[in-house]
């Protein structure tokens, strides 16, 4: 059984974008020390969603990578 590559860093940066987040150059660096999914996670009280034929696409639009972080670092803080 083949198992799918692993995404880069810069690839999941680039499906935050594709999905309407802000992510600057020096983001990327930030995917390298946390999760991707445990950023995503954070972000899904932002998260608008919405179902098309049974497809539920999630969009970050007006969020920026720094909110999503800062609501990371004040949870680990706790």
């Amino acid at each position: 059984m083949e198992y799918p590559k692993p995404l880069t860093f810069e690839a999941l940066a680039d499906l935050f974008k594709q999905r309407g987040m802000e992510v600057l150059d020096k983001d990327i660096e930030k995917l390298k020390h946390i999760n991707y999914y445990k950023l995503k996670e954070f972000a899904h009280p932002f998260a608008k969603t919405q179902k098309i034929q049974n497809k539920v696409f999630v969009s970050y639009e007006g969020i920026k990578f720094s909110e999503v972080l800062m609501r990371y670092y004040q949870d680990s803080r706790i």
